[in-house]
């Protein structure tokens, strides 16, 4: 894992974090195939960040930054038809939550940053 990031202050590797701790809790919970994915869109943006488990039949997806609306709904659709409907979206505090996206959850679940 290799992060290309600019920034240096102490969110700067949340993702990095998030992803691998959630990966080990799954895995001391019996998903020994969870595996991570970084997806960035640039330096200095964190991106998504997308834990796919029980034989790739689940997804969560911890979305940094805000998407631009045909990317989000590109990947949407691309999660939803691999996990047929068992992707779980979650919010970082960059990600500006948009009005299609909280009606298209049906709600929203809010990222809580793990420091204060």
């Amino acid at each position: 894992m290799r992060c290309r990031r600019t920034a240096n202050n102490e969110s700067s590797a949340d993702h990095l974090y998030i992803g691998q701790a959630f990966k080990r809790w799954l895995q001391q919970h019996g998903q020994r195939d969870a595996t991570v994915t970084y997806d960035l869109f640039d330096a200095d943006s964190g991106g998504c960040v997308t834990i796919s488990f029980d034989r790739d039949r689940r997804t969560v997806r911890v979305q940094w930054d805000r998407m631009e609306w045909k990317s989000w709904l590109a990947a949407r659709k691309n999660l939803n038809r691999r996990t047929r409907g068992k992707a779980d979206w979650v919010y970082g505090p960059d990600s500006m939550l948009a009005h299609n996206e909280v009606d298209a959850l049906r709600g929203a679940v809010p990222y809580v940053r793990k420091h204060p």
